[in-house]
């Protein structure tokens, strides 16, 4: 055996560990990453990592780049109509900050996602809504039911390293039509990248699927939502993918086909029972309590839109003191007796 051969057979090894089954490409995209970036991407499983510090005049300057790349991106119409329309809103350094976080700091990568995010913008909202931040005012009650379901939610606590924890369930998702779905998929991410802090560290996406209730998959839905991931300014630096069955399994590696390799090689498959799973996720730093329909359903996700109401309609928003103590005790409740389970 040669050394490449010795390289490849080390490479294999590692990605059995953070994807199961090892996918080929994932393989081959950790391949071409240097050893520290290598570790990085553990470190972003574990829940280990840390946000770096932003240098101010090194922020400027990748500012500086990205519009540079967007006066040589030749189609790019959608982005051109907004800046027409307000030059104010599209060029802002804050929103464009947004998408370097999201693409690690490389201009070139921020621009063209920009670009991607106000075509997909037109075609999901249309002109009216493009240069301005979407609000519940503006969908749809199909919408809104799409969005009330429960299908995709942040969670109310975070992991170890402090990160976002996005829940799906396709078992739970609702629409009439695609667009009612991608449209409230849309506005639940841009929502919560207000968060500057979401934007720094990332967010951690869990798919539970687990339960009696089997998701019907709609691979042309999936495709879209893989490609809106590529349109709105957001890092997943870790994904777990949560399965009773290994037919669903089959689902995760179309996904990862689609994906891009920053996301196919954070990516890690869990196939059992809930309590073995749960364990798993446990050992990368995401406790029971997160997980939302163990923490109480829908009972988060519905008071975090009822927030958002509050907030866009301009009225100042407290959380009652009962409220915090409530959810700080079903936490700890959560934690402790699934711990007594696993134990």
């Amino acid at each position: 055996m040669n050394h490449n051969d010795d390289n490849d057979a080390a490479l294999l090894e590692f990605v059995s560990i953070l994807c199961n089954p090892p996918h080929h490409r994932s393989l081959k995209d950790l391949n071409n990453l240097a050893i520290p970036d290598r570790q990085r991407v553990f470190q972003d499983l574990a829940g280990s990592s840390t946000v770096e510090n932003e240098d101010l005049l090194v922020l400027v300057q990748s500012i500086h780049e990205m519009k540079e790349r967007l006066v040589s991106i030749k189609d790019k119409v959608a982005f051109e109509l907004a800046k027409q329309q307000n030059p104010d809103y599209t060029l802002d350094p804050a929103f464009l900050l947004m998408f370097l976080r999201a693409t690690e700091y490389n201009p070139k990568n921020a621009a063209e996602m920009l670009v991607a995010h106000f075509e997909e913008k037109l075609i999901l909202f249309g002109q009216e809504q493009l240069t301005r931040n979407i609000k519940l005012s503006d969908l749809s009650e199909d919408d809104m039911e799409s969005l009330g379901c429960g299908g995709v939610q942040i969670a109310n606590t975070k992991d170890q390293a402090g990160r976002a924890i996005a829940y799906f369930r396709k078992a739970e998702y609702k629409w009439k039509s695609r667009e009612n779905w991608l449209r409230a998929f849309w506005y639940l991410w841009m929502a919560t990248l207000q968060d500057e802090d979401i934007q720094r560290r990332g967010i951690v996406a869990v798919a539970f699927e687990l339960g009696d209730t089997q998701p019907k998959h709609d691979y042309e839905l999936i495709r879209r939502e893989m490609h809106m991931l590529k349109c709105i300014p957001m890092r997943i630096v870790a994904s777990h993918f949560c399965t009773g069955t290994q037919s669903l399994l089959n689902v995760l590696d179309l996904v990862l086909h689609m994906a891009t390799p920053f996301f196919r090689v954070r990516a890690r498959a869990h196939c059992g029972i809930e309590t073995e799973i749960l364990y798993q996720l446990m050992t990368f730093g995401i406790p029971p309590s997160s997980i939302p329909w163990i923490a109480g359903g829908s009972k988060y996700h519905d008071r975090w839109i009822e927030e958002r109401r509050l907030l866009e309609s301009g009225n100042c928003l407290y959380m009652d003191e009962d409220f915090e103590e409530e959810q700080d005790d079903d936490n700890l409740d959560d934690d402790i007796s699934y711990s007594h389970k696993l134990n």
